[in-house]
């Protein structure tokens, strides 16, 4: 034969009733403005290191695409101009067909 435990209920637990009262106190405008400004400059630290990490990989790339087309040293710079030259006009036709759109808008 199998004993039953019975199951006691279940009690509900009420909080504790507060001895003394609580008081709420605001923190200083100086913490709160340090505490901002700590938080500003971990984000910036952040994104110099990612960008720090991007560059380092573009970086790398363009060494292994040099290396591997082992031309010389002037044809690599040329390109290296052109390339530049073609990202610089691509990001000025984005900043006009932006205020094209802000004037039409």
């Amino acid at each position: 034969m199998s004993e039953e435990k019975k199951s006691e209920p279940l009690t509900v637990l009420s909080p504790p009733a507060p001895k003394e009262e609580v008081k709420v106190t605001e923190e200083p405008k100086e913490k709160t403005a340090s505490i901002v400004e700590k938080i500003i400059e971990n984000l910036e630290q952040t994104y110099r290191e990612e960008k720090a990490k991007e560059i380092q990989i573009l970086y790398n790339g363009f060494v292994d695409v040099i290396t591997n087309h082992k031309a010389h040293i002037s044809n690599i710079l040329t390109a290296i101009e052109l390339l530049k030259q073609d990202v610089i006009m691509q990001q000025l036709q984005k900043i006009r067909s932006e205020q094209v759109r802000s004037e039409q808008g």
